[in-house]
């Protein structure tokens, strides 16, 4: 377990608690790694890969832009995939909740006097099998409620916002999203999915799509309404949508000379992750997208998912030990797998089988040949490698990885890729104008150009949520279960009840299974996320509210039936005297006792 602030003292609060917990059995070690006041945000990234932990506790109360892309690129790594990153806050702020919900935070933590959570969330994300449930009071019911789900988008056009998410919609499907855009820019909350991706995304989630904007809700009319005022109605209607129309396209041309998006996406495979070197320029000051990985997941999906247009693989130090041997290039030719190779179910490590891999996943991809780069591949010429890999756009470099030479490489590609298109462009707009020189008189390569309005993650606009319907089953003060129709990814979410309620999602067992299937729905476990004392404290008087109407609703259903046992054993114990004294036969007070009837007396 590690930390990453300067809050010291709330720091040796959670390792107490942790150790008076779980040390007996778990044997946790504890870790403060720095805090970015002191310390470049990229050597604390090396310093957590090195220790490699299982819960990482990051405070933002200073230096939020740099943990930010800190958690960015933890997120990032596959090693880390399975792991609980906790973000403590001091206050909960409404402005900071577009900013973290994108990074990739496990949870979110107020630090006050509401402990519990803080550990109980990471260690039933972690260890499920170890973790200490409280014995709360545990509300039990069948509640309807919303639940929303953050999506990003990505960048806005005037007719469709570009959004990415792991909600599967269909072309055609109307939707509802809330978003940060304003209500006078755009009205209506109601979008129709246009088109669906699966490849090509910016982000880690499993589709993109472009949405289109109603722009304006239609007018309702009722029954009184005749069909003049219905035309008159309809005509106003339709005068409004499209000045809204018009008023949201310049919005987007107004705010697209803000960011202008990173149009070349750059793929980094290196073991060590000499990328976040101090040496060179942090990642975001570089006008490229940069996904850095030690490894790459057995599946390769991130090639298809992200379709970078550079991929830098660092070969390992074992790879290019020694003098090179007639087995080593048998291997190579081969693109067999070279004797220092290493790998398991889930990665392939840095050596030839992962570039022999890559290439031939890329092959699988139509119109698609990024440039690879070997770094500290001193035995093999660009040459011999293009020739033995059968790609021609293999280069070998005998140095180590060099993010700026990275960059070069990257700034070609764009200048090369924009000379086409500007090439192509001006070839069409002069076919037409020599097709119709009165009608494509006025063409230009801006008509050729879609405005883009790209948002970082910093901008509120870059978030959105959509509502989906679930049925909570159960609650504590810390802990909702819920079943689901539409699956979920291990993220966070927001509830709609019994208030606005941040959760997040952790294994239903012991076993770590993320859900428990009921026929076409899903049941699902998560733990309160984002709470502040106020907060918690409501959410605690509603789950004990009902736990105990519902006690008492228990206790009185139990003493009607211990009525209604008392009058019938009565009743029976009479007709059975009745039978034994025969007709005439009189019943004395104090005979029988009902009381020790029912406690199994004679």
């Amino acid at each position: 377990m590690t930390y990453i602030g300067t809050d010291l003292s709330f720091w040796g609060d959670i390792v107490d608690r942790s150790q008076h917990l779980y040390d007996e059995t778990a044997g946790i070690k504890y870790e403060h790694l720095g805090d970015v006041k002191k310390d470049d945000y990229r050597v604390i990234f090396s310093k957590i890969l090195k220790a490699l932990p299982n819960i990482i506790y990051v405070d933002f109360s200073e230096g939020t832009a740099d943990l930010c892309e800190l958690v960015i690129r933890i997120s990032d790594e596959p090693l880390f995939r399975n792991i609980a990153v906790v973000g403590l806050i001091g206050e909960k702020k409404s402005e900071r909740d577009s900013r973290f919900a994108h990074i990739g935070l496990t949870s979110i933590h107020v630090k006050c006097a509401e402990m519990n959570d803080c550990l109980f969330l990471p260690y039933s994300k972690v260890f499920p099998g170890l973790v200490k449930i409280p014995a709360y009071a545990r509300a039990r019911f069948q509640q309807d409620c919303d639940v929303g789900i953050n999506m990003r988008i990505v960048y806005i056009t005037k007719d469709h916002l570009h959004i990415e998410n792991n909600v599967e919609w269909n072309e055609g499907d109307r939707i509802v999203l809330e978003t940060k855009i304003p209500a006078r820019i755009l009205p209506s909350k109601r979008f129709t999915v246009i088109k669906r991706y699966i490849s090509n995304l910016q982000f880690r989630y499993k589709y993109a799509y472009d949405i289109k904007p109603q722009f304006l809700d239609p007018p309702e009319f009722s029954e009184e309404q005749g069909d003049y005022d219905r035309k008159v109605k309809l005509s106003e209607y339709q005068a409004d949508l499209e000045k809204a129309q018009r008023e949201f396209k310049s919005w987007v041309f107004d705010k697209s000379d803000l960011y202008k998006g990173n149009q070349t996406k750059v793929l980094i495979i290196d073991s060590r992750q000499d990328a976040f070197d101090a040496g060179f320029k942090k990642l975001v000051d570089y006008p490229y997208t940069f996904y850095c990985q030690t490894h790459l997941s057995r599946e390769l999906e991130e090639i298809p998912r992200h379709r970078p247009n550079l991929i830098a693989v660092h070969l390992d130090d074992e790879f290019i030990k020694g003098e090179e041997k007639e087995s080593d290039k048998d291997s190579l030719k081969k693109n067999e797998p070279h004797k220092n190779s290493k790998k398991d179910d889930d990665v392939i490590i840095n050596d030839v089988e992962l570039v022999t891999e890559i290439i031939k996943k890329m092959k699988t991809l139509t119109s698609y040949e990024p440039a690879v780069v070997l770094f500290n591949s001193a035995k093999y010429s660009s040459k011999a490698c293009q020739d033995n890999f059968k790609y021609n756009f293999v280069m070998s470099n005998s140095g180590k990885l060099n993010l700026d030479l990275i960059a070069d490489f990257a700034e070609m590609y764009e200048k090369k890729k924009t000379n086409a298109f500007n090439k192509a462009v001006d070839a069409k707009i002069q076919l037409l104008k020599k097709k119709e020189p009165g009608k494509y008189r006025k063409l230009s390569m801006a008509d050729f150009i879609e405005t883009k309005y790209f948002l970082r993650h910093d901008n509120p606009c870059s978030n959105a949520v959509w509502m989906s319907k679930i049925t909570v089953e159960s609650m504590t003060e810390s802990e909702v279960v819920f079943v689901s129709k539409v699956p979920l990814e291990d993220r966070v979410y927001c509830m709609d009840f019994p208030q606005k309620l941040f959760v997040s999602l952790v294994p239903v067992n012991k076993d770590g299974r993320m859900y428990e299937k009921r026929g076409e729905r899903a049941m699902y476990r998560a733990i309160t996320s984002y709470v502040d004392e106020v907060e918690k404290r409501k959410l605690r008087q509603f789950v004990n509210g009902v736990f105990f109407s519902d006690l008492n609703r228990r206790r009185e259903q139990e003493d009607e039936q211990y009525r209604k046992r008392h009058e019938a054993a009565a009743a029976e114990k009479n007709i059975t005297k009745s039978e034994q004294l025969g007709e005439g036969d009189q019943v004395t007070e104090g005979e029988f006792d009902i009381d020790k009837m029912e406690k199994g007396g004679e």
